[in-house]
C-alpha cells in the first residue's frame, strides 16, 4: 500500500482530485449531516444581518494563501530571530549583497 506521508504535495493534491472527481461520478446520494446544514443555516443568518459576507471562491482562496505566506513569513522570523547571530551587517556586508546582486 502506498503511504501518504511519502508523497508530494502535489502528488496528494492529484490524489485528492481524482477522489473528487470520482465521488461526482457516483450515483449514490448522500445526505449532509444535520450540523451542516445548522452551519449554513448561520451563515445566510449572519450574511442577513450584515454581520457578514460571502467572497468569491478565486477570493477565498487568495485570502487563504495570503494567510498562508504571513504564516510562513512569521515562521521565518521567528527562527531567525531565535539563532544566532552570524556576523556583522556593516557596509562592507552590504557592499557584498550589491555586488553579488549585480553580477546577476
Amino acid at each position: 500500500m502506498l503511504s501518504i506521508e511519502n508523497l508530494t504535495r502535489a502528488e496528494k493534491l492529484c490524489m485528492m482530485e481524482a477522489i473528487w472527481d470520482d465521488l461526482a461520478h457516483d450515483p449514490v446520494i448522500l445526505t449532509s449531516p444535520a450540523w451542516h446544514a445548522q452551519a449554513l443555516n448561520e451563515a445566510e443568518q449572519a450574511h442577513s444581518e450584515h454581520q457578514a459576507d460571502f467572497v468569491s471562491w478565486d477570493v477565498a482562496k487568495k485570502m487563504l494563501r495570503d494567510k498562508q505566506d504571513r504564516e510562513q513569513l512569521r515562521s521565518l522570523l521567528l527562527q531567525g530571530a531565535q539563532s544566532a547571530p552570524s556576523g556583522l551587517a556593516d557596509e562592507t556586508y552590504f557592499a557584498s549583497l550589491r555586488s553579488k546582486i549585480n553580477s546577476r
